[in-house]
This record gives structure tokens, sequence and C-alpha cells, in this order.
């Protein structure tokens, strides 16, 4: 195997593919993955299973033979966090707009570690990942527990505990969910407090539920402007797909807002674009930023 030439000043990388037991790859979707080579048919074999099982693999090929496999099923057989991680931080909201009961209604995003560890510091939560557990949901809120006649003799004693009202969303990851426009609107009526929305990465399912909550919200914001909001605020990967972009472009035609998601790709700085934002809504989120930092 040649040497490969490293960048565009002929340096070259020094080893050959043989040479290597296993290597980490950064791809540009912020995924991380490490590589192995398989030595026999019999181990390529065992990771291509691992790799299939995983459905992380596109170049598997079923035809191909088992002397080719050898140096193509191992391409992933472990894949690491991405680079960004979210557990939201209860002081510093992604979007915060006026209460019916005259408090502020503040929204968050979370990724499943991040928002299993938070949960109970949140009125509401929108699980769009299933990242909350179904024994998790129902223990939230229990400080006691183990034998009923201690559990009863000593529950004056306990502290009151937050109790997060929780909304699962059955919701495939990088698509859009199975409710109409409306059902934002609605939801919106019981939301009060601190809301997160939450799933696997943090990223799209919670950054499209957020996004449709900012649109009920915030009357002056189209569909650019609150994804703009968000990636300024949350995270620059946030809000996955064109599916999801389209469905978010479904929610501001509901609400009679320009659906102009696609004019996001031409932004290459959100928290630029943010901080030239002459619109109300962010005008009001960059003062509420400035006033926490003092």
């Amino acid at each position: 195997m040649q040497a490969i030439e490293a960048n565009g000043n002929g340096d070259v990388f020094p080893f050959r593919l043989e040479d290597l037991l296993s290597w980490t790859v950064r791809r540009t979707d912020g995924s991380v993955a490490v590589f192995q080579l398989a030595e026999t048919t019999r181990e390529a074999a065992r990771v291509r299973g691992a790799v299939a099982s995983n459905l992380t693999d596109p170049y598997w090929n079923p035809r191909m033979t088992d002397k080719e496999t050898t140096s193509v099923v191992a391409k992933v057989v472990q894949r690491l966090s991405p680079w960004c991680s979210h557990t939201p931080n209860v002081e510093r909201p992604v979007a915060v707009f006026p209460n019916r009961e005259g408090g502020e209604f503040c929204l968050f995003v979370g990724d499943q570690l991040g928002a299993v560890k938070t949960v109970n510091m949140f009125d509401f939560v929108i699980d769009g990942g299933n990242v909350i557990s179904d024994y998790l949901a129902s223990s939230l809120g229990e400080i006691l527990s183990g034998d009923r006649d201690l559990v009863e003799a000593l529950r004056p004693f306990q502290l009151q505990a937050k109790q997060s009202r929780i909304l699962k969303v059955m919701w495939t990851d990088r698509e859009a969910p199975d409710v109409i426009p409306e059902f934002w609107v609605e939801l919106n009526k019981h939301l009060v407090g601190d809301v997160m929305t939450c799933c696997q990465g943090g990223h799209g399912r919670s950054g499209t539920a957020l996004v449709c909550l900012l649109l009920v919200n915030a009357p002056d914001y189209d569909a650019k402007d609150a994804i703009i909001h968000l990636r300024a605020n949350h995270c620059p990967r946030a809000i996955e797909s064109a599916v999801q972009h389209d469905y978010i472009d479904d929610v501001a035609r509901f609400l009679e807002r320009e659906p102009n998601a696609i004019e996001v790709k031409s932004i290459t700085d959100y928290k630029a674009a943010f901080a030239k934002s002459e619109k109300p809504t962010a005008v009001k989120f960059r003062e509420f930023l400035a006033k926490e930092k003092k």
C-alpha cells in the first residue's frame, strides 16, 4: 500500500494500513468512530456481526467473500460519543417567556444522559426519544421506598420532592413527529414553569419540539428566526434532517408565519445572526442573558 498524502503540503501518512491495529476517525457530522482490523475471516465474521447488529456500516455487502470481508467489515467496531453533550443548566434556559401565572416560562433542551440526570429539576418534560424510562418516570418524587410500613410511618418526615410531569412522544430518530401542528398550541396551554424537551442526542427531536414551542410563544418569529434562536443558544447541530425542517415549516404555516426554514442553510454563524436580530423576542432574550451575567 502506498503512503497517503495527508495535506496539500506534500506531507505523507507515515504508516501502511497493515501497520495499524486500530485508528480513530472524527466525522464531519460530529460522531467519532474507532476502527479495528480483523486478521482472520473468523474474526471478520464476528466483527461483521457486531457491525450489522448496530446498523452502523453502510459499506457492508452480504455478497462479499470472506476474504473481501476482512478489510471492510472491520470498519466500525465502536461508536463513541459525539463532540457535544447537553445537560440542561437550570440557570441558562434556551428561551424565556412570561407565563400565565405572572412568572417565567423557561425552555430547556437535554440529551439522554443530561435528561436523566436533571429530570427532577423540571416541571414538565417532553420526551421525544424515550430517554426517561417508565420505571424512572413512575418513581419521580419518591424519596423513601422499601418496607411499606416503614415508608408510611416515615413519609411525614421527608422533604417534598419536585415531581416532573412527563409526556412521552413516540418519535423516530431524524423524523418528524406524528402529531399535527395544532398539537403544539394545545400542549403549550398546559405548560408552566421550567420545561425540558429531550431525546437521545439533544439535537433533532428535542430541537424540533423546542422550535415548535418557540413559534407558538413568539408571534414575531418565523421558521428561520426560531431555528437561529435555538442554534445560537443551544447547539448549531440542532434540527438534523430535511424532514424536520419541513415539519417546522408546516407548524409555521399553521401559525400564519413564513415557512422559510431552508434559508438557514446560508448561515454560518448562528450566534452572530441571533445577535443581529431585531425581532422583539430575540432582543428580550439577549437582555435576559445580559442581566443573568451581572
